[in-house]
């Protein structure tokens, strides 16, 4: 639930920024959208694969 929160979040602010300056096509902000959370979440599970790894 909170990921998708997020990820609604991340879209709402995009699609404010394509109808304040330009278009972009659908499927492009899919794609960085997916990309960037994918990255936070990496960012925020790194210490705690760190922690699994090293207990089992």
């Amino acid at each position: 639930p909170t990921e998708m929160k997020f990820l609604k979040r991340i879209l709402n602010v995009s699609r404010r920024k394509k109808n304040r300056n330009y278009t972009i096509k659908s499927k492009v902000d899919v794609k960085v959208t997916t990309e960037f959370t994918q990255k936070q979440q990496g960012q925020m599970f790194r210490p705690y694969n760190k922690i699994r790894a090293h207990f089992f």
